[in-house]
């Protein structure tokens, strides 16, 4: 009996399914296949379980319900009085796969979670045309943040640090030094307002808006500049964090 059912329950792969009485009826005529056709479920390989049959008749392909829709993770009963297959995909299952669509979906919408910058903490430095400009301490106050750096120059040319171009970026909000004009005392440092010679350096500060406590983690930027005929421009770019 349970061979039986489990035969009823079969599904016809081109849109046909036979009826309990007609497959006993030409069962003779139903050869097995089972030796040679391979079932592959989501790119896994799949045995055919003991009691269950592959069939072909009239050109298609007839597979069993039952381990189908197990396989895919659906319950599956028979109505022996309405004669009727039904298939059901629990509720869970569904809900586990919206939620893990919509947790895809927020990863790779959420440029928080997929950043994977290596912020450093002070000091930082980097050299480019042969000038080094070093990043080493950090004041934070109520009304500023106060960058101190240093300069050294090594390339022939004069060269000058622009600290109005000057900006912190957090993952929330971008901290210029144009922004903070007017607030704060000695919002310029007048040290940047002088050529930095050959085998010279410099050393003073950049003032900022006050970075809040959880936002001190991000890229600052500042460009310096050749105050010659060239008047090249150098972009630093420091990921920190203090």
């Amino acid at each position: 009996m349970k061979n039986y059912k489990q035969f009823i329950a079969g599904v016809i792969v081109g849109g046909v399914l036979l009826s309990g009485g007609n497959v006993l009826a030409n069962n003779a005529s139903l050869p097995s296949i089972t030796n040679w056709v391979k079932y592959k479920i989501n790119g896994e390989a799949k045995a055919l379980p003991s009691g269950y049959t592959t069939l072909n008749y009239e050109g298609h392909t007839y597979v069993p319900t039952r381990f189908i829709a197990e396989q895919l993770g659906a319950d599956v009963e028979w109505d022996d009085q309405t004669k009727t297959v039904t298939i059901d995909k629990p509720v869970d299952n569904i809900n586990k796969e919206v939620d893990d669509q919509e947790n895809t979906c927020d990863k790779s919408e959420d440029p928080s979670k997929q950043d994977s910058t290596k912020y450093e903490k002070l000091p930082v430095s980097k050299t480019i045309n042969g000038v080094r400009v070093e990043v080493y301490s950090v004041e934070d106050d109520p009304n500023y943040t106060k960058l101190y750096v240093i300069v050294k120059n090594t390339n022939e040319n004069l060269v000058q640090l622009d600290q109005g171009t000057a900006s912190f970026q957090s993952e929330l909000d971008t901290y210029a030094n144009k922004d903070i004009r007017g607030g704060v005392l000695y919002w310029k440092d007048t040290t940047w307002f002088k050529d930095i010679d050959e085998d010279q350096d410099a050393k003073g500060y950049i003032m900022l808006p006050p970075i809040p406590e959880d936002e001190r983690q991000g890229k600052f930027t500042v460009e310096v500049f050749e105050n010659g005929s060239t008047q090249k421009v150098m972009n630093y770019e420091f990921d920190i964090k203090w």
